[in-house]
């Protein structure tokens, strides 16, 4: 009786600590791999090119067109020059205002992506923490149900029990085994996906050196509310393509204003050579048709903005509220397992300890006690988990995935 007893003293007060090899494994706190993951997530280096590309594009779309070389020989006359189309220069102005509205919206889409990988480090770090305290718990109830079952072998072998008490115990150890081998997989998986987040390998081997820690939010709707409109990037990127559908249709007016064509040449006709310019400008005859299409699309364009800026501001105050009500919901079962649930099954476990020093229960009975005392504290890390990915998530509340 004496082993039992010392055997659970020994599994209700052990710490939920997963062994790993310190000399091998790489130490990671939360933070070194937000950090590692910014500096090498793929979604995120994908991002930075595609800011290096819209860099590129806005010299592409500002340049002048290439200046024209003119020559003619007619006889002993000559002619040679330089021709340069220009546009008008609102033209030049708009087009280098868009481009500009085009790099603040990418960079925006990168910060965007860094806020987004950022919340799901967070979630795959703690998923992490919590898949090895449910393999600690399950390794300390087979560690248990062993030392039942020698105690229920040798009950069975003085008479004490029948032979059906030792089979339901070799049952539910291999079940828990079963449990086992199933939580290490899901364990691995779970360090697979953290490394996919970071842009490593995935086998690479670490170890996690933080814990999950419960800290209260204090903070009311209003508060969450305005501090997340205000560095919402959904939002600042759907304010910028209006600023940028703006000057679209700001350029689609200006087609109607006509581009100029100089030229500088010499010539010779004869005995008679000199230097002369030429001007041309185009005038837009035909503006009811390619030019009012402009202007038509980049209207279309403009209202498309204002409308999506409505509707992106509405989701992202709705997705606040929800999320905000999942944080108080799992909030309050965090305080109800620290407050109420784990010391009931502690002293449910106690009692039941005690009765069974007594005679009064039985050794299956105890372990049934048992499984409930560790089952709630895992439950408790359980919720503890879904507390902090629900602050994770308000993090992003509104920040869709592209």
């Amino acid at each position: 009786m004496s082993i039992v007893i010392g055997a659970i003293l020994y599994f209700m007060f052990s710490s939920f600590v997963y062994a790993q090899d310190t000399n091998i494994a790489e130490q990671m706190a939360l933070n070194n791999a937000v950090e590692i993951a910014i500096k090498n997530n793929p979604g995120i280096l994908i991002a930075q090119k595609e800011l290096e590309v819209v860099f590129a594009r806005k010299l592409q779309t500002t340049a002048l067109p290439n200046p024209e070389l003119e020559g003619e020989w007619v006889g002993e006359d000559s002619k040679i020059g330089l021709s340069q189309l220009f546009e008008f220069p609102t033209k030049y102005f708009l087009k280098n205002s868009i481009g500009d509205y085009e790099i603040e919206i990418e960079k925006a889409k990168l910060e965007k992506a860094k806020y987004l990988l950022i919340a799901d480090v967070k979630k795959a770090y703690y998923k992490i923490i919590l898949s090895k305290k449910i393999i600690e718990n399950i390794k300390s109830t087979i560690d248990l149900l062993k030392q039942f079952l020698e105690i229920t072998n040798i009950k069975y072998k003085s008479g004490k029990v029948a032979y059906l008490e030792v089979v339901r115990v070799k049952v539910e150890l291999a079940k828990s085994k079963n449990e086992l081998i199933e939580e290490k997989k899901e364990f691995l998986i779970q360090q697979q996906e953290l490394n996919l987040l970071l842009g490593r390998k995935s086998n690479e081997s670490f170890m996690l050196t933080q814990n999950m820690i419960y800290e209260p939010f204090n903070k009311n709707i209003e508060q969450v509310q305005n501090e997340i409109l205000k560095k919402n990037y959904a939002l600042k990127i759907a304010k910028l393509s209006l600023g940028k559908s703006e000057k679209n249709k700001s350029l689609g007016w200006s087609s109607l204003l006509p581009d100029f064509n100089i030229s500088v040449y010499k010539s010779r006709a004869g005995e008679l050579s000199g230097w002369g310019a030429e001007f041309k400008m185009s005038i837009p005859l035909y503006f009811w048709m390619e030019q009012t299409g402009k202007i038509k699309e980049a209207s279309a364009n403009l209202d498309s903005n204002q409308i999506k800026l409505e509707a992106v501001r509405k989701n992202i105050i709705s997705a606040i509220k929800n999320t905000y009500e999942s944080v108080q919901a799992n909030e309050e079962q965090v305080k109800n397992f620290e407050q109420n649930l784990l010391p009931e099954v502690e002293d449910g476990l106690k009692t039941g300890i005690n009765n069974y020093q007594t005679g009064q229960i039985d050794v299956l009975n105890l372990i049934d006690i048992y499984r409930t005392y560790k089952f709630a504290r895992i439950e408790r890390e359980k919720t503890l988990y879904n507390y902090l990915e629900s602050l994770a998530n308000l993090e992003i509340a509104g920040e869709e995935k592209e």
